[in-house]
């Protein structure tokens, strides 16, 4: 700025005109440039006179400034509005010249005939003394002049009816035309690369908020800039309107206007963002309510009313512009990042707003300077942001090195509570089994005869013990899968007996409610290549689940052969009738501790551990698993195992799967049980039945009664460091 005040200072004083006349006698404009033609212009008010009519004296001659709006010119002691028409009109005396003549001519408010002797060479709009004839354009221009006389007359016909101001509000330039046109041309490429630039800039800042939604700072910086570029294309050379220059001229007065009037309020809103805590929220709101008032003036009436807005929003503008830099001053004293920066750019926008304020409403004869203070103002802000941008990756590299070393210490702690978890639930099994076994035991009479109270108090203790042993059994299996220590020993295990085995365990949890429970497995379905003990657990996780949640009605089991991945697999289905689950819990059933419902866990008890433990060991096995639900309807879960395409006869054939126990009759027939569900299950609750000199059971392949005599001088060897474990 203060290199162009120097420029501007260095140059020759040009001529101006005095009373309707102005002399370039003595002026070379090859080496001098162009000159504005301002000063005093002959002023015909209420005239539109054409060139022939100057041949005859005229009698309401006056003198007018140029440029200035016509607005508050006194003719006969009356000061004149901005609505009418008038006829400018100035002499130029040449002499003799060979140089190629050309005019500048920016737009007038609000339409004009331009003459050069007796020739029309240049029109804006439709001028007329009728507003209903008046039409206004905005459409700056050049213009050579042909032939070179030694005077030139310029008249201009001026109208204006839908503006608050009228008359010649801009200086014609008058020079060498090779000069006029790079001027032109140098106005047009300095709006075109700001606009680009701060358009870009305004887009490079909404793709930074939609990065980070949280700061709005990037959305009302980039609104801001993107209202400036908008300003931009309306004014000046008006570029936009020498592409459409057939568009309504209303629509672009108020995109001028609008892209001023909200443009103040997103600029608030920056500053509140960009220093939070400091902005005064009333004070803000009053702000961002009265600019957008301003804004709907503007839209809702016409241009004839709400041009006239400009001054008092122009002193808003004043009044707001020295807060925010109150605000900032706030923020430097605060030492808030960036503040020193900020206010120096906001110091230099600020100062080319009042100047180009005043220009714009005739208090001083300026240059427009907002476009170089935006782009000094957008320069600073990419320091800014600069600056931030280093300290936030600064901060994030100190955060990451403390992060990191809170991890490992994490990492240590949750080993030493996997490690602790995993002892003392292991060390919790033994004592627990023996409890349940005594309590049972007592049950049975193994301490003689009870009271009816005396065994109801024993059967709430063996049910607390199993409710305990089982969670126990989960948390272990929990801390395997979560440590990846579980191993599955694949091999081929028939469904059907896997299915009737558990669902015959599963029996005893029924307790008293009306269900049945129904195995749909075909018996001779192909075998199924998974761990036999895991497969149990998955069956009885469901089947509990199942009974659990089910107050009467039927559980069924059911398989059947689909492919996945390429491959085939059993796909087996667990569906009861009872309370359902709700559509939006369907994948939080399956996470660790979570249930459908926190009433669920008052009401039917649970840790939430087991469907989690089911779903990894189905896809340890390379499965998956899904559930289908209505409430009140029941509930439907389905997961697939991988299946053996020949079909194996009896698991007997194979390798021998887990160790025998044994129960022998008279007939040396034999019965298989698996040791595994035998110590989750507890065997004992089975073979209740079996008290006195005979104990009886049934076949689970013929059904049929199997009578277990006592037999003489049999031996029992038992072996056991534990002290409960022999009792029991």
């Amino acid at each position: 700025l203060f290199s162009v005040c120097l420029n501007c200072s260095a140059q020759t004083k040009q001529p101006e005109v005095i009373k309707g006349v102005i002399d370039f006698r003595n002026w070379d404009f090859e080496s001098d440039g162009p000159v504005k033609l301002a000063g005093e212009w002959e002023f015909y008010w209420n005239e539109i006179l054409n060139p022939e009519d100057f041949s005859k004296k005229l009698s309401n001659l006056e003198y007018i400034t140029v440029p200035m709006p016509w607005n508050g010119f006194e003719i006969n002691g009356e000061k004149i509005s901005g609505n009418g028409y008038a006829t400018y009109r100035t002499k130029i005396l040449l002499g003799k010249r060979n140089e190629n003549l050309g005019f500048y001519l920016p737009d007038q408010e609000s339409s004009y005939n331009l003459f050069l002797q007796n020739k029309l060479i240049n029109k804006n709009g439709n001028v007329s003394s009728e507003p209903q004839q008046f039409i206004p354009q905005y459409l700056p221009d050049i213009v050579y002049v042909e032939k070179n006389e030694s005077i030139l007359f310029i008249t201009i016909q001026i109208a204006s009816f839908k503006h608050r101001n009228g008359g010649m509000v801009n200086s014609l330039y008058f020079g060498d035309y090779k000069q006029i046109k790079k001027k032109r041309e140098n106005n047009l490429m300095f709006e075109l690369f700001l606009f680009g630039s701060i358009l870009v800039i305004s887009l490079y800042h909404f793709g930074l908020f939609f990065l980070r939604k949280k700061d709005k700072s990037p959305l009302y910086f980039g609104l801001f800039c993107l209202l400036v570029s908008v300003r931009l294309s309306v004014t000046g050379e008006r570029f936009v309107i020498q592409n459409f220059p057939y568009s309504p001229w209303e629509i672009y007065l108020k995109l001028e206007y609008l892209s001023y009037y909200i443009a103040i309020p997103f600029w608030t809103l920056f500053i509140d963002t960009v220093f939070k805590g400091i902005f005064n929220k009333k004070a803000l709101k009053v702000i961002v309510v009265t600019g957008l008032a301003f804004s709907l003036f503007v839209l809702l009436l016409p241009s004839e009313v709400f041009t006239h807005s400009l001054i008092y929003f122009s002193l808003y503008t004043f009044v707001t512009g020295l807060y925010c830099i109150g605000v900032i001053i706030l923020a430097v004293l605060k030492k808030k990042e960036g503040s020193v920066l900020f206010l120096i750019a906001w110091s230099i926008l600020f100062s080319t707003v009042i100047n180009d304020t005043l220009n714009n409403n005739f208090v001083i004869q300026t240059t427009f300077l907002f476009p170089f203070g935006l782009f000094i103002f957008i320069f600073m802000q990419a320091l800014i942001l600069s600056q931030k941008i280093v300290n936030t990756f600064n901060t994030v590299e100190n955060l990451s090195d403390e992060l990191k070393s809170k991890n490992n210490s994490l990492i240590s702690l949750a080993r030493l509570k996997d490690e602790f978890l995993a002892n003392t639930s292991h060390e919790l099994r033994t004592p627990l089994n023996g409890i349940i076994g005594i309590a049972e035991s007592m049950v049975d009479g193994a301490t003689g005869m009870l009271t009816e109270k005396q065994k109801a108090n024993l059967k709430l203790i063996v049910e607390s013990g199993k409710r305990l042993a089982n969670l126990v059994n989960d948390i272990l299996d929990f801390s395997k899968l979560k440590n990846k220590d579980i191993i599955i020993n694949q091999k081929p295990v028939d469904l059907y007996q896997a299915v009737n085995l558990t669902l015959d365990l599963s029996r005893s949890l029924i307790k008293g409610k009306e269900i049945t429970l129904i195995n749909e497995v075909n018996s001779n379905f192909n075998p199924v290549y998974a761990d036999e003990n895991r497969l149990q657990q998955i069956l009885h996780n469901l089947i509990d689940n199942a009974i659990k949640f089910t107050s009467e009605g039927t559980i069924i089991v059911k398989s059947n052969v689909v492919e996945q991945a390429k491959a085939l697999m059993a796909e087996i289905s667990v569906s009861d009738t009872g309370i359902g689950i709700h559509q939006d819990k369907f994948e939080a059933i399956f996470q660790s501790f979570e249930q459908g419902d926190a009433s669920i866990e008052r009401e039917y008890g649970g840790t939430g551990l087991g469907l989690s433990i089911t779903k990894h060991l189905v896809e340890l096995h390379g499965g998956s698993i899904k559930v289908e639900s209505e409430l009140s309807v029941g509930s439907k879960f389905t997961f697939t195992i991988p299946l053996i395409s020949k079909k194996i006869n009896t698991i007997a054939e194979n390798e021998p799967t887990s160790e025998k126990i044994l129960v022998e009759d008279e007939g040396k027939l034999e019965k298989e049980f698996k040791s595994e569900i035998f110590e989750r299950r507890n065997f004992n609750e089975h073979l209740n039945e079996y008290n006195g000199p005979e104990r009886r059971n049934r076949n689970p392949d013929t059904n049929e009664k199997i009578i277990v005599k006592n037999t003489e001088g049999g031996k029992i060897l038992i072996v056991d460091d534990e002290p409960i474990n022999l009792q029991v």
